[in-house]
């Protein structure tokens, strides 16, 4: 009885560690702070006196750190299209230092009179990147959409943090090997291939922002200098229809091949539990599989994703696979 006692709390003790250091990934300030204090034009279907998309480029160079951003994006009496992007849609997009769009982060989206918002979400530029600006489109039937709140800051890297999840990853190979059976090569290498698998899909897992879990970012100081975002930035812009764009491979998977995705699932973690069933007893990987799944709902869940009966058809499919 004392060892899985000991192995549930050091889990506990485990998550709650790799929480604490997550949390604290970014920390000193640098730059200027970008906000929005009144809310941009609204948009409109695009029409003789309609514009379908607007852009506002971020002041300053906002893109040689991460970025903390946070936004309200709502909608009214904007109906959707059948395509599951014929919505508003609101996206940051990297640009090189000639102007040119390097990458498209989806930040939300919103239809009748709802509104998607986050308070704290880091972005991290793509290689090249020397500026940002938001985007924000109606792609759908009829209705409006307008950026009600927006700011963003540049945040710089906790190198302690860092450190921190390092250890912490390697405690998480310990614990999996314990969980195993021993500290075998076997046992650590299973432990190894599970952490793998859990830093593919669990965190930072496949998507291209950072959410805190379970509260918000700590540490991280306010900017004394701050520029606004007026109606002088705001300006018409092209719209993308059908460019529903993930940078992770996994991402893009779930997106274009949606009506497969009980199937994908199912792969998903078949592949991770053949490997371990290469190295360790049948027990044991399908254990650490399903905490596996677990934890991958979890996450999403922690980080403001919420859990839906869908959530509960992914993880039916996860035990199959």
């Amino acid at each position: 009885m004392v060892r899985p006692f000991a192995l549930i709390l050091t889990f506990l003790g485990l998550v709650s560690a790799t929480t604490f250091a997550w949390n604290r990934l970014c920390g000193a300030v640098v730059g200027i702070e970008t906000r929005l204090e009144t809310p941009s034009p609204e948009v409109v279907i695009s029409g003789e006196k309609g514009m379908q998309a607007m852009q506002a480029v971020l002041p300053g160079n906002l893109a040689s750190d991460p970025l903390l951003v946070s936004f309200r994006f709502s909608a009214s009496k904007l109906v959707r299209g059948p395509e599951n992007w014929q919505d508003g849609r609101l996206h940051l997009e990297w640009l090189s230092s000639d102007g040119q769009l390097i990458r498209r982060d989806f930040l939300g989206s919103c239809w009748a009179d709802n509104y998607s918002a986050m308070s704290q979400i880091i972005l991290t530029p793509p290689d090249g990147a020397n500026g940002a600006r938001i985007h924000w489109e109606n792609l759908g039937l009829a209705g409006t959409c307008r950026v009600e709140a927006f700011s963003a800051q540049t945040v710089a890297p906790r190198r302690s943090a860092r450190a921190a999840l390092i250890g912490i990853m390697v405690a998480w190979v310990a614990w999996a090997a314990a969980l195993a059976g021993s500290f075998s090569r076997r046992c650590l290498l299973a432990g190894a291939v599970w952490v793998f698998a859990a830093w593919l899909t669990v965190l930072p897992g496949p998507w291209s922002f950072r959410l805190p879990l379970f509260g918000g970012f700590e540490g991280i100081r306010q900017m004394r200098t701050v520029e606004i975002l007026d109606p002088a930035h705001f300006e018409p812009a092209p719209s993308y229809p059908m460019a529903v764009q993930a940078p992770n491979l996994l991402l893009r998977w779930k997106i274009q091949l949606k009506p497969l995705r009980p199937l994908l699932h199912g792969l998903l973690f078949f592949i991770p539990t053949l490997v371990l069933l290469t190295l360790i007893p049948w027990r044991p990987a399908a254990l650490l599989v399903g905490i596996l799944a677990g934890l991958i709902e979890t996450s999403q869940w922690a980080i403001g994703f919420g859990f839906e009966a869908s959530d509960l058809l992914d993880l039916t499919t996860d035990a199959i696979g």
